[in-house]
């Protein structure tokens, strides 16, 4: 196989792939725009297309570039819909997604000087075997992260603020009652120096989400009541389908924080 490891091991690809990783794991996480799209979209082609001529058979050079420009028109068409249900439904923990964006096809334009190109292999002073197979792992990893959906560890927004209410303990449960919020009392632990009693909240309705659960400690304080909200958890459903970049996770978590702490504010009018 490293008869053909000079696909991988040159210039182009080498700054093709680093590009792409760069691009698909943090300018995508922190811009995800037009832009990024495009990146991912001309290096992920241009790796796509070396990494398959590192298996080539002989003088099959040609039918993997033309393999590979139908498999990218087919993949950003609606014909591949089908194909991307099918897979999100048959193996959920690997959902990809693509937009249909014909402009991008603009990219394959980038495959004829490609094509052309007879890559020079980059002389190493250790043995070409050893850095060839490494370099083949991370190459794959880069192709298939480009159209996974990418999810966030976890799907709690945290709040770790504490506010005053005016009501006593039992007003507060009163009006969880009267709101239909369940709750349950969970453990006592020690936050700033006070005791709290933790309670687990449901049926809880910010930003016009149900949300799974929110977490709470609660600190009698003479006739009136300290709430620590800890943290709220959103539903796994729409955790998923909703934050897609580390930009969008930023904006959701900083929504949440404002609406937790409202919730509470207005149990107290």
């Amino acid at each position: 196989m490293t008869r053909h490891s000079q696909y991988i091991l040159n210039p182009v690809f080498l700054t093709s792939l680093a590009i792409l990783l760069l691009n698909d794991y943090i300018l995508k996480e922190q811009f995800s725009n037009w832009f990024t799209g495009k990146l991912s979209d001309l290096f992920g082609v241009i790796v796509f297309v070396q990494f398959l001529c590192v298996f080539e058979p002989k003088n099959f050079k040609k039918i993997i570039f033309l393999f590979s420009a139908c498999a990218f028109v087919f993949w950003k068409s609606e014909w591949s819909s089908s194909f991307i249900d099918l897979w999100n439904i048959s193996i959920p923990s690997l959902k990809i997604k693509r937009v249909v964006d014909y402009t991008d096809l603009l990219c394959l334009i980038a495959l004829v000087p490609l094509y052309k190109y007879n890559p020079k292999q980059i002389k190493f002073k250790w043995r070409k075997e050893i850095i060839t197979y490494p370099i083949l792992t991370i190459t794959l990893i880069a192709i298939l992260a480009t159209s996974r959906v990418k999810y966030f560890n976890g799907n709690i927004i945290y709040v770790n603020d504490i506010i005053k209410l005016k009501m006593n303990r039992n007003e507060f449960l009163d009006q969880l009652t009267k709101d239909h919020i369940d709750y349950t009392k969970d453990s006592t632990y020690t936050f700033a120096k006070d005791t709290f009693d933790r309670y687990v909240l449901s049926n809880i309705i910010l930003n016009m989400d149900t949300i799974h659960s929110a977490t709470i400690g609660v600190h009698d304080k003479k006739d009136k009541i300290e709430v620590y909200i800890e943290y709220v958890t959103l539903s796994e459903d729409w955790y998923a389908n909703q934050i897609e970049s580390y930009k969008e996770l930023k904006k959701w978590r900083k929504k949440y924080n404002t609406e937790a702490k409202d919730f509470f504010y207005k149990l107290d009018k």
